[in-house]
């Protein structure tokens, strides 16, 4: 999680800055110094262009992943409040340097230079999350294929428009006190399950109801194009429908029920053949149609998802007609594979 806008004046690199002409600075050339915390004013922001040509945004990156050698395993970086305008200000990044005399480097320049930082990070084999898309930017610039994913989310219009697959985005609203909340489950929502980590990393409670009732869901959904908005339900490509039936909030392709109000039972498409079932308040022997794919399953194993990683709680559960009967109870959540299914588990 990094923030490539910001200087700070007891940085070490801060005389370079300033002596580079990289700061940012007023339309008479004054360094702008901004509040940081509690009135301390000893931050300001730089061009993208000027660090750019000077050399030293890719000597920053460079530095940073040798300092940091974990972000070439992940292949992945954030990089929060990367605008290219003071759009609260209406104002450049640097007025000083935006004029032609000086550059002529306003938000259309910069942005050029951020297609250049987004694919230098690309190039190192990184992708680089954002915290949104569409802000502060030349209108409609959304650095799609770029900008792998969004904190948050652009509402329900840019999704229709703009498939996952170009512009994939986390949280769609907050709640209270900041922490996310489902908006549209046609749509799907991830979790931000940073704040969840920071209140309490040992337990993590509710990190197990918010992956299973948004970010599988969600991860489900992504892989689908949407095809159209009709009577409130939403259309996805292979006859995957999201939308209420009898008052619920339903997922389903055909029998195959996804989602129905909070219990889920989703395929992790991420792994060869897996279905996460999940309930908040629990049930007892609900019958869940299995999806395609499951034809020639005729028993499957169940494992426990929990804190301690996957545990067996049955094996060799039988599949009568293509269904599976399920008991659970209320915030459980249990792994679902063929019958012998090589998983690494601990044994309960």
């Amino acid at each position: 999680h990094i923030d490539m806008i910001q200087a700070r004046v007891n940085s070490p690199l801060w005389d370079e800055y300033v002596e580079k002409d990289i700061v940012s600075r007023d339309e008479d050339g004054e360094i702008i110094l901004l509040e940081r915390f509690e009135g301390e004013i000893n931050l300001s922001e730089i061009s993208y262009t000027r660090e750019w040509e000077e050399g030293l945004a890719q000597r920053r990156i460079d530095g940073l992943i040798e300092m940091v050698p974990e972000l070439v395993d992940a292949h992945t970086v954030h990089m929060d409040n990367f605008r290219t305008y003071r759009k609260n200000e209406n104002r450049p990044l640097s007025p000083w340097h935006a004029k032609p005399e000086n550059g002529g480097i306003d938000m259309f320049k910069e942005t050029e230079t951020a297609r250049k930082i987004f694919k230098y990070w690309r190039d190192k084999e990184i992708d680089v999350t954002g915290e949104g898309i569409l802000w502060a930017h030349p209108p409609g610039e959304g650095y799609y294929g770029l900008q792998g994913y969004s904190w948050w989310g652009r509402g329900n219009e840019h999704s229709m428009r703009v498939p996952e697959r170009l512009s994939a985005r986390g949280a769609s609203s907050r709640g209270e006190g900041g922490d996310v909340k489902m908006s549209d489950y046609r749509f799907g929502s991830s979790m931000h399950g940073a704040r969840i980590w920071i209140k309490d990393k040992e337990n993590m409670p509710g990190f197990l109801e918010q992956f299973c009732t948004m970010t599988l869901p969600y991860y489900f959904l992504s892989r689908h194009e949407r095809l159209a908005l009709i009577n409130e339900s939403l259309y996805y490509s292979d006859g995957l429908i999201a939308g209420d039936v009898a008052g619920r909030k339903t997922i389903r392709k055909g029998d195959y029920i996804l989602v129905e109000d909070d219990n889920v039972f989703v395929e992790a498409l991420w792994k060869e053949k897996e279905i996460i079932a999940y309930s908040k308040e629990g049930y007892s022997a609900r019958q869940w149609v299995l999806p395609e794919g499951w034809e020639m399953v005729k028993s499957v194993d169940l494992y426990e998802i929990s804190m301690d990683g996957p545990a067996l709680l049955e094996s060799g559960r039988k599949v009568e007609n293509g269904r599976l009967e399920l008991s659970l109870d209320g915030d459980q959540a249990v792994s679902i594979v063929p019958n012998g299914f090589i998983i690494n588990t601990l044994k309960k």
